[in-house]
């Protein structure tokens, strides 16, 4: 098993390293260092200062979630559960894996186990239909634009994947399956865990008020990200229409969900140029655009190694001084 994800990850970091040389090679790398360079500070800080506002609305999104479940948990120790495992999303070659680390740490906190896994995947779940719906609505006017229909067909296509995954995994056939392959192997625990999970999912449909307010959170924070690029594009002096980046960020956040590279590295970039460069603009500035949105996230990264740092030990201190007599 850990060989296989080991394989898996060198095999997406090999995608995500040939695709920034494909791009860097043939990207006027002065003009790239001219727009760094140029960036407007004060501008680019205010949209970093948003980034983080944006953040905290997801998790206050995921806390609705749980506490439809019952769960009240405080909301600082759901942010620093949030943070830390951005942290260590830097390193997984996945944003799956990166939930796996907060569903993990938030799980220390409940007494059901599957909570945080059903309420993490309800939220990505909703996340996801919001974002592919304003690329769906997004492609039709632009694919107009541009004379182009292959970017609607696309996101159909990849709309239908993911409606189909979802009803798959989440079908009564499915669920035998697992539980019959579980049984088999003797995984009588995780047999209980998954019976559970798939439980506490349906129960979402309960909570009707609740995932209303869901999904009004949910597209206040994509609405929110897409006007943070915006501003990041300003910072850099890209004249570019806001209308533009309604039109284009939604398809180039769902291509960039595609897992073939870690962390989205490499599909992101390659992504800013190509759809970018269908409006006109060069392509440095493009890439320069993708590269300084990362930068938050690294900075979101290094935030969660300090609060990971700091929780262990302020834990490791704590555990001295109470076994001292």
């Amino acid at each position: 098993m850990i060989k296989k994800v080991l394989n898996s990850f060198y095999v997406k970091l090999l995608v995500s390293l040939v695709l920034i040389f494909l791009i860097f090679s043939r990207i006027n790398l002065q003009g790239l260092k001219d727009n760094l360079l140029s960036i407007n500070v004060f501008l680019f800080g205010f949209a970093t200062l948003l980034f983080f506002v944006q953040q905290i609305i997801i998790v206050y999104a995921w806390r609705i979630l749980l506490k439809a479940q019952g769960n009240s948990v405080p909301f600082l120790n759901l942010l620093e559960v949030y943070v830390i495992g951005s942290f260590w999303g830097a390193f997984l070659p996945s944003s799956i894996g990166m939930d796996v680390v907060r569903i993990y740490r938030l799980s220390k906190y409940l007494n059901n186990g599957v909570d945080p896994a059903s309420s993490m995947f309800v939220a990505r779940i909703a996340g996801f239909v919001i974002l592919i719906g304003f690329a769906l609505a997004a492609a039709i006017p632009l694919g107009n634009l541009l004379e182009n229909t292959h970017l609607f067909i696309w996101i159909v296509i990849l709309f239908i994947i993911f409606v189909a995954s979802i009803i798959l995994v989440l079908s009564p056939f499915i669920q035998r399956v697992f539980y019959y392959i579980f049984k088999k192997l003797h995984l009588y625990s995780v047999k209980t865990y998954v019976e559970k999970l798939y439980v506490s999912i349906y129960q979402f449909s309960k909570y009707k008020t609740s995932m209303i307010r869901l999904v009004v959170v949910t597209i206040v924070f994509q609405i929110l990200g897409i006007y943070i690029i915006f501003l990041v594009g300003k910072s850099l002096n890209i004249n570019v229409a806001l209308t533009y980046y309604f039109l284009l960020i939604p398809i180039i956040m769902v291509i960039t969900l595609i897992p073939i590279s870690i962390a989205g590295i490499g599909v992101r970039e390659g992504s800013f140029v190509y759809f970018f460069s269908l409006i006109g603009l060069i392509n440095s500035k493009a890439l320069s655009l993708s590269l300084m949105i990362f930068s938050q996230w690294l900075l979101m990264a290094l935030i969660g190694a300090v609060v990971y740092l700091t929780v262990g030990f302020n834990r490791t201190k704590k555990g001295i001084e109470a076994s001292e007599p």
